[in-house]
């Protein structure tokens, strides 16, 4: 659910050119409960690495408007949240934050908490509580990341990564001894809500636009619940890093509409052992709906999202890695090689799914390579997809569906199903252009009626050397 917005009157902060007076302002909102609707103009950030802004249990919005208007603003607005001309230092580019929030310390609740037993990255043994802080929304703001302004341009491409223009994190905090008198405490909080709406972010590069990460806290949830609504990027003045980030992982999750350059979920933690208020591990929760990208990437360090995603589109490239769920009436670009990777897929259903694959430059297709790794299996079914070459590409060589045997890891295996599919008419009459390269072990299912009379010797080759590799043509209705 989406956070209600405050019936309180709001402050409202008139442009300047002032870097202290939005945080100033941010401050003085979240300590009332009051919204901060920030008048037409630029407003800036405030300078300097490993800032963060607390915020207390009575939360924050911040929206447009203006003190002549009686509610906030909705939609397009000339708001505009600036990071200042050559405020990253060249010297220490990471860690240079727009505006950067984090939960404040719990007031109270310590003597009837339930404290539970952790390590911390050196594996020292401390003991942990968990506590839900507020919420906070953002909308009807111009983002404006002014990475193109800040002197990194002779930099490597991700010397500045973690410089979000928007952050969101989880935060712990000391939290005396335990009974024993000498084992540390930390009490951790993470945010009940955090709202994004109605954002466009520009001049981004560098550094994600907006994150959510677990920064100094691993933790899960890093927040019980992220909701995302119409966000759109434009005027990127560099390829590296993108929009929407999570480094870390919500409990829930929800995004519908965006147009953007990059939606990324990407993080090598172990949440499953990370400090957690339930006994038992539950996946993350995630809904997309309507979501446009440039290139979309799911790559968890393992199996931890559960994902429900309609009406996606990428135009330049896709990854799904370690996920289950489904994705269904979609149109999805796939690049080449390495950008093609569907690995570790956990019983994900791809329906009314139409691919897209760019060639390399040799006029090679790659197409879906799909796999697994750490002796596990994965499995896929692709219902009434639709696999075909990019408008105007042209290719000499290669596969729609691509995979490769496992040698050294004996317990990989793929289970994939191909029903009520249609394959690019360039594909499956000759040797060089099959439409499907099945080595890994396993059982590939293809429907017969759809080779439309190729041979499936020539279309879908069996490896006379992998014979734990499994190849089933025949009627689609026999399927199960």
């Amino acid at each position: 659910m989406e956070q209600a917005e405050s019936k309180l009157p709001p402050i409202y902060l008139p442009p300047s050119n002032s870097q202290t007076a939005l945080v100033h302002a941010i401050r003085a909102a979240a300590a009332t409960g009051r919204p901060l609707l920030l008048e037409p103009g630029t407003h800036f950030t405030t300078p300097g690495r490993l800032n963060t802004i607390e915020i207390g249990i009575r939360g924050l919005e911040i929206g447009s408007g203006s003190s002549t208007l009686p509610s906030p603003a909705k939609g397009s607005s000339t708001a505009v949240v600036r990071r200042p001309d050559f405020s990253i230092p060249a010297t220490v580019p990471d860690d240079n934050f727009g505006l950067f929030f984090v939960p404040a310390a719990p007031q109270g609740g310590l003597s009837s908490a339930v404290w539970k037993p952790g390590k911390d990255e050196h594996g020292n043994p401390f003991e942990f509580a968990m506590f839900i802080g507020a919420s906070i929304s953002i909308h009807d703001l111009t983002l404006d990341c002014n990475m193109g302004r800040q002197g990194l341009e002779s930099l490597k491409d991700n010397i500045a990564q973690h410089s979000t223009m928007l952050g969101f994190a989880p935060q712990w905090y000391p939290a005396g001894l335990a009974s024993d008198g000498k084992t540390p405490r930390r009490a951790y909080v993470v945010f009940r809500n955090v709202t994004v709406k109605n954002l466009m972010t520009v001049n981004g590069a560098f550094a994600d636009d907006i994150s959510f990460m677990y920064f100094q806290a691993l933790a899960y949830p890093i927040i019980k619940e992220v909701v995302v609504r119409n966000i759109t990027s434009t005027k990127r003045v560099g390829p590296h890093r993108g929009t929407i980030a999570f480094g870390g992982l919500p409990e829930h999750v929800d995004i519908h509409t965006t147009d953007v350059i990059f939606l990324n979920a990407e993080s090598n933690a172990d949440f499953t052992s990370a400090p957690r208020d339930a006994e038992v591990f539950t996946r993350s929760h995630w809904t997309l709906n309507g979501v446009k990208a440039h290139s979309i990437n799911f790559g968890m360090a393992n199996r931890v999202i559960d994902l429900t995603a309609t009406a996606l589109t990428t135009t330049v490239g896709c990854q799904i890695q370690r996920v289950g769920g489904t994705v269904s009436n979609s149109s999805l670009t796939v690049g080449p090689g390495e950008n093609g990777r569907f690995y570790l897929l956990d019983h994900v259903t791809f329906d009314a799914v139409a691919w897209h694959f760019t060639p390399t430059g040799a006029g090679a297709i790659t197409g879906l390579l799909l796999g697994t790794s750490g002796n596990q299996a994965s499995v896929v079914t692709f219902l009434r997809n639709t696999f075909g070459v990019i408008l105007n590409g042209t290719f000499s060589s290669g596969q729609l569906i691509n995979s490769v045997h496992s040698d050294s890891a004996p317990g990989n295996s793929i289970t994939a199903s191909f029903k009520q599919c249609e394959y690019h008419a360039g594909f499956g009459s000759a040797p060089n252009t099959p439409i499907a390269v099945v080595q890994e072990r396993g059982t590939w299912r293809f429907a017969i009626e759809e080779l439309h009379g190729l041979n499936p010797d020539v279309a879908i080759p069996r490896h006379p050397e992998y014979p734990d590799v499994i190849r089933i043509v025949a009627p689609g209705k026999t399927f199960p």
